[in-house]
């Protein structure tokens, strides 16, 4: 199953004809010249630089389909995070309802995540601190493990969300007692959104590549 488009545009600064498949996009990416073009589906406008593209996934790429939950999709986007003890990859997930779901990579551990925007649970820093250790969230306890600093990242495709207007500091929450439930984290000067997800394989997810 691939996706019909969304919509239809011209890249501005080189003339390729482009087709989207997220609705409420917020960027996309001239597979041709790599310009970043914001509000693709409303009125486009080029980014100042172009994309930065990550290193190609061994596994993943753009155009990959799969079934989660009996539905299928097809991945449209994918953010690449550099951290000064790792790296992340989220991957934008648009399925053939037209939802929108996060597939998140940390360390080869795979985790699939809740609908854009909102998240579960919003947690202000009033609320928690990471030297508290631990929070409560939906009757699970989360364990406080540790915290690095975003050093870069690098994008792909389509997205819902606009990566220039994201800072991505990392703190590490786990579920004490789960080896099913995962967290993700969303941050911003005021405060920082937990996302609850599920741990997934690739094999749970039937992935089938775009060169098929």
């Amino acid at each position: 199953m691939y996706l019909s488009p969304a919509y239809e545009i011209t890249c501005p600064s080189c003339g390729q004809f482009l087709r989207g498949k997220v609705r409420q996009a917020a960027l996309l990416v001239c597979k041709s010249c790599k310009s970043v073009i914001l509000d693709p589906h409303g009125t486009p406008v080029l980014n100042s630089a172009p994309a930065v593209i990550p290193l190609a996934h061994p596994f993943i790429a753009i155009g990959t389909q799969g079934k989660v939950n009996k539905s299928s999709f097809e991945i449209t986007g994918r953010i690449h995070y550099t951290y000064n003890d790792g790296f992340m990859n989220d991957w934008h997930i648009v399925t053939e309802e037209r939802k929108s779901f996060w597939l998140s990579e940390s360390f080869g551990h795979y985790a699939l995540f809740n609908p854009t925007p909102e998240p579960e649970t919003v947690i202000t820093d009033t609320h928690f601190e990471p030297d508290e250790n631990s929070l409560t969230l939906n009757g699970q306890t989360l364990v406080y493990e540790g915290s690095d600093s975003c050093t870069g990242f690098s994008f792909e495709g389509e997205l819902p969300i606009n990566p220039f207007a994201i800072s991505y500091p990392f703190l590490s929450l786990n579920y004490s007692n789960s080896q099913i439930l995962a967290c993700a984290h969303v941050f911003s000067q005021t405060d920082h959104k937990i996302y609850s997800g599920i741990r997934m394989s690739l094999e749970q997810l039937s992935l089938t590549s775009p060169n098929r």
